[in-house]
């Protein structure tokens, strides 16, 4: 019982959480429950949105109006690992902002490829010769003097 109330330090460490904080009040609970690319993939709706970033599964669904870059974003990610795409934008500490009892359960380790996010489309390069067609209407449009 009091390894469950007390965390170990090797498992607060794991979790980047410090004794005192929110995120080690919600490892308490939520140390023991491990959900997979399965279980994560069930909660991709508007009403029930979870996202795993850096390992752990946090429920975002009360977060999403106030996203700064817009709930489609989480909604995107909805389902998934989207820790590479949290990366690009965000230092890991800004998960600490997310609301107490964000962190609902950790990604099972054996199953975090399963649960990676797909890629973002992304458009093609422009072609040589689409970038030349460019060149030669600002050449017309600015010649040289």
């Amino acid at each position: 019982l009091f390894r469950f109330i007390h965390p170990s330090p090797t498992i607060l460490r794991y979790l980047g959480a410090r004794r005192g904080s929110w995120r080690a009040v919600g490892v308490i609970s939520m140390a023991r429950r491990v959900v997979g690319a399965v279980e994560l993939a069930r909660h991709r709706d508007e009403g029930d949105c979870w996202v795993a970033f850096h390992d752990g599964v946090y429920d975002v669904t009360a977060f999403l109006a106030e996203h700064p870059g817009g709930k489609q974003v989480l909604m995107d990610l909805a389902g998934y690992d989207g820790t590479a795409a949290y990366n690009a934008i965000h230092p890991k500490s800004m998960l600490d902002k997310l609301p107490a009892g964000s962190l609902v359960a950790m990604l099972d380790p054996s199953d975090s490829a399963a649960a990676q996010a797909p890629a973002p489309a992304t458009t093609s390069a422009p072609s040589a010769s689409s970038l030349n067609g460019c060149w030669e209407g600002l050449r017309r449009l600015w010649p040289r003097t």
